[in-house]
């Protein structure tokens, strides 16, 4: 079986080049995990980006990454950021 050459990865609790049998879908998810915090900064400027459109696709992307990592949303404060945009002017983005 080839093996295949990923980035070890611990906070997925076991390192991936040592488990060349895992699925391809376990794999993603843990380079997803572990790029997780690189897309706060962006993610956070969008939250708050001028375009309505920008900012409810923004929130959705916190619901996923939440799926992902909740105690990174929770730390990052974006739970903080979604209630702020519940009063939102634009109603595209409050509903």
């Amino acid at each position: 079986m080839p093996h295949h050459k990923t980035n070890n990865n611990t906070e997925c609790g076991f390192d991936v080049d040592k488990a060349p049998l895992l699925s391809d879908n376990t794999r993603r998810y843990c380079v997803v995990f572990s790029v997780a915090e690189y897309l706060c900064e962006p993610l956070r400027k969008c939250l708050k980006d001028e375009d309505p459109y920008v900012r409810k696709t923004a929130a959705v992307c916190v619901a996923k990454l939440h799926d992902i990592n909740a105690s990174l949303v929770e730390d990052q404060g974006f739970l903080d950021l979604l209630r702020d945009l519940l009063s939102d002017s634009n109603p595209m983005v409050s509903e």
